[in-house]
């Protein structure tokens, strides 16, 4: 059974829900990041997840750990954008794109001070994940909570991030 959630049906969205993920895809359905710019310009019609509306890829997490912060800024600000806008341009905004961050939970915050989505590197600094991929959307972002979740959505509620439209 499709999950039906607007997160998995279009946008952007970075996920650490184990069991989201779990309801999402097979293991067999998940890219690697280098597969996902591999497709880039050639994208399948029937997507790997979901019956078809979902393309979810791992890796986004070890690639941000293996750059310097300046380096992180611009491959999130450029390459991995650009690939989004591509990803939404190729399916007119009707399809999902999923990236995998298994330690979410513990490394992406939101500042409350200035509203601002962040990532916690190795080297403990924060890097502006929602201003450089969401860019002019970024306030647009939407917490994700599991299905029933009443509580607060933080902690243990936030199981993901999406963003329905870059701009």
């Amino acid at each position: 059974m499709p999950v039906v959630e607007p997160w998995a049906r279009s946008g952007l969205t970075l996920l650490w829900g184990a069991e989201a993920l779990r309801d999402l895809a097979e293991p067999s359905q998940i890219l690697p990041l280098r597969a996902l710019f591999g497709w880039r310009g050639e994208w399948p019609a029937d997507l790997p997840a979901n019956e078809g509306r979902t393309l979810v890829a791992t890796g986004l997490e070890a690639t941000l750990d293996c750059l310097v912060q300046d380096d992180a800024e611009a491959w999130l600000a450029f390459d991995l954008r650009d690939l989004v806008l591509g990803f939404q341009q190729a399916y007119e905004g009707q399809r999902a794109l999923v990236l995998w961050l298994p330690s979410g939970q513990q490394r992406v915050a939101c500042d409350p001070a200035t509203d601002a989505w962040l990532w916690t590197t190795t080297e403990n600094t924060k890097l502006p994940l929602g201003r450089l991929l969401f860019s002019g959307a970024a306030s647009d972002a939407r917490a994700i909570s599991p299905p029933g979740w009443r509580g607060a959505k933080e902690g243990p509620g936030l199981i993901g991030l999406h963003q329905a439209r870059l701009s």
